[in-house]
This record gives structure tokens, sequence and C-alpha cells, in this order.
């Protein structure tokens, strides 16, 4: 069970990630690669994140008692972060892919960060719901258990294209 809350949490939040624009999109699609469009998700995501963190702890009823455990939490998923916030800013700053070289070599680039902030997530997750009543864990399971693209999931419905 802790397994599954762990990777519904990195879907989840992750999700956000794809969301604002580093997962592969159509060649045409201004999330594909950079401008002004790319370069305003880069910018935002930070906000973005703390905003769901926020409304994951208010979900959650954190209790005075879990403030410290939850303040670790979230340290630690802002470290982990880092690297696809990095690739973001990165990314933001150079020109769209064209070549299929090129696409997989961004490809690649997306999924070593996404890899790195899993490993980091996985840890912050599973020891923050150790933490948590048996009654929060239930709610946990029921609010991270819908990743993108699920019916009622972070994106409302199923994943176009």
């Amino acid at each position: 069970m802790r397994k599954s809350l762990a990777a519904a949490l990195v879907v989840l939040t992750t999700g956000l990630a794809a969301a604002q624009g580093l997962h592969a999109a159509p060649a045409d699609s201004p999330a594909a690669g950079t401008g002004p469009d790319f370069a305003k998700m880069c910018e935002v995501r930070e906000a973005h994140q703390a905003g769901h963190l926020a409304y994951i702890q208010k979900r959650l009823n954190i209790t005075a008692a879990q403030q410290d455990a939850w303040n670790r939490f979230t340290a630690k998923m802002a470290v982990a972060n880092e690297p696809v916030n990095a690739l973001c800013t990165s990314l933001a700053s150079q020109p769209r892919p064209t070549t299929l070289p090129q696409k997989l070599d961004r490809a690649e680039q997306m999924i070593n960060a996404r890899n790195t902030q899993f490993g980091a997530m996985k840890v912050a997750a599973v020891e923050l719901y150790g933490q948590l009543t048996p009654d929060q864990q239930a709610i946990a399971d029921k609010l991270l258990a819908r990743g993108p693209g699920a019916p009622g999931g972070q994106h409302g419905g199923p994943r176009r294209g």
C-alpha cells in the first residue's frame, strides 16, 4: 500500500509537470518546444507546485503534531523537483528541436530528470505516509490514487493525442 501511495504521489506531482509542458507533445504544439508559452509554463511551475502541496495538506488535515513531518516532506519535494525545474528553465531558452536526434536527446533529458525526481519524491512520500493516521492514509490513498488522465483525476478526463 505504501508503494502505491508513493507512486500515486509521484504520478500526481509529476503530472503537474506534464501539464506544464514538460511532456512529449506533438511537434506543432506550443508545449513541444520553446517559445513564450513554454517559457511561461516554466516560470509558473513552482507556484503551481506550491498550490498543489497546499491543497494536499488541507485535504489531509495535517495536524500541529504532524507539521514537522509535513515540513520535511515539502522540503524534500522541493529538492526532488530541482532537476525538472532546472531542465525546464534551460529548455525554455533553447530552440525547439526539429530533427529526430534532437527530439530524442530532449526526451532523454526529460526522462533522466524525471527519474531523478521520482526517486527523491518516492522517499519523501513514503516517509510522510508513515506519519499519517489511518484516516489520513485512507484520504491520501483516494486523493493521490488518481493521476493524470484518470476519470476525476487532476486533468479531469482522458488524455488527448
